[in-house]
C-alpha cells in the first residue's frame, strides 16, 4: 500500500423529517474510502470545487471509489463535506471542506 494512502471513515447523509419543520440530517457510517489527503494550495482548484482553500483538502481516491456530493471523511478526528467530485480514467478527485 502507498505511504500516503490513508483508510478514511466515510459517512452518508440520512434526512428524516423533523418533528419541528423541515427534516434532520443525521450521518450514517458508510465504511471507508482510501485516499491521499493534499491541502488545496491554489485558487483555481477551490473555485473548481465551490471551497474556501483555508479550510479544505483534496481526496485522490482509487478509480471506482464510491464517493459523492455531502458525503463525509473524517481526517485526524475531524469531518470534512464533500463539495465536488471528478472521476477520471485512473482516479477520482474530490474537494472536501472542513466542516
Amino acid at each position: 500500500m502507498n505511504k500516503r494512502l490513508q483508510e478514511l471513515p466515510l459517512l452518508r447523509p440520512i434526512e428524516s423529517e423533523s418533528g419541528y419543520c423541515g427534516t434532520d440530517v443525521n450521518w450514517q457510517p458508510s465504511g471507508t474510502v482510501t485516499a491521499e489527503v493534499q491541502p488545496i494550495s491554489d485558487a483555481a482548484t477551490a473555485e473548481l470545487y465551490g471551497v474556501n482553500i483555508a479550510r479544505s483538502v483534496l481526496l485522490l481516491c482509487e478509480p471506482g471509489t464510491v464517493i459523492l456530493e455531502r458525503f463525509r471523511v473524517e481526517i485526524n478526528g475531524e469531518q470534512y463535506e464533500v463539495k465536488g467530485v471528478t472521476r477520471f480514467t485512473n482516479y477520482t478527485k474530490a474537494g472536501a471542506e472542513k466542516v
